[in-house]
């Protein structure tokens, strides 16, 4: 990472040893979250096992054989993407594969994986909500302000969505929280305050958008972000007969 070392006793963010497999990040990450005590709502000992059991039984693919193994042709823009059905992914680089391993975990507590490879039925929307996921859905979001263009062409006006009914979900806010603390070293018994919030919005506002035309740092308010980090162990649409995550 590219922080300066005067941020070295005050940033969030740490500087460590160069990581290991993008897996174990994830592992690590995960594991040393829940010894903290405090996500014992979201993150029960079984429900990690069957995170970590999930991570282990996951296949990488290249996107051609994704492709393969769903039968459709993918966006060439599309850089990811889980298959819990088939318990296969592919990533085109380390940031990305962090989102996906991230879907991979989550879905993976619900023990959904596990009774679809037993009964052999396709996994559903329902199937896949995890206690993660409702944490994630009790804090709210911003209000979604429509742009210039929205507001004079489309007749667009400030509406107050949910995460569920938001196209950006908290599958895809979780997974992005993943990819983003893996991608910054942030370290997992870090508690936010509101003096840690001028760099991590500095840092969330570098952010590539996604889901939506907005990124973490637009959704949430100043308390409702730190809620975020401070809360949540740590989120495309699904098709119930080929279930897949972008």
């Amino acid at each position: 990472m590219s922080f300066s070392k005067r941020f070295k006793n005050k940033s969030p963010f740490r500087q460590q040893d160069p990581p290991t497999t993008t897996k174990e990040q994830v592992k690590n990450w995960v594991q040393t979250r829940k010894n903290t005590g405090r996500f014992e709502d979201q993150l029960s000992d079984e429900q990690l096992k069957r995170g970590l059991t999930n991570l282990d039984k996951v296949k990488k693919v290249s996107k051609k054989e994704y492709e393969n193994v769903l039968g459709e042709d993918l966006s060439w823009s599309q850089g990811g993407g889980y298959g819990p059905d088939d318990q296969v992914y592919f990533a085109n680089n380390p940031e990305t594969e962090s989102h996906e391993l991230a879907h991979v975990f989550d879905i993976g507590t619900t023990g959904a994986t596990e009774k679809a490879s037993s009964t052999g039925k396709y996994i559903s929307e329902d199937d896949i909500k995890s206690s993660i996921q409702d944490k994630i859905t009790s804090i709210p979001i911003k209000p979604y302000t429509p742009n210039f263009f929205e507001k004079t062409f489309g007749g667009q006006k400030e509406e107050q969505y949910s995460l569920d009914e938001y196209a950006l979900n908290a599958r895809e806010v979780f997974a992005e929280l993943m990819r983003f603390r893996l991608k910054h070293d942030i370290d997992p018994k870090k508690v936010f305050t509101t003096k840690d919030l001028p760099e991590l919005r500095r840092k969330l506002k570098q952010e590539e958008e996604y889901g939506s035309d907005r990124n973490i740092d637009q959704h949430y308010s100043d308390k409702n972000l730190l809620r975020l980090f401070n809360e949540v162990v740590d989120v495309n649409k699904i098709n119930k007969n080929n279930s897949r995550f972008a």
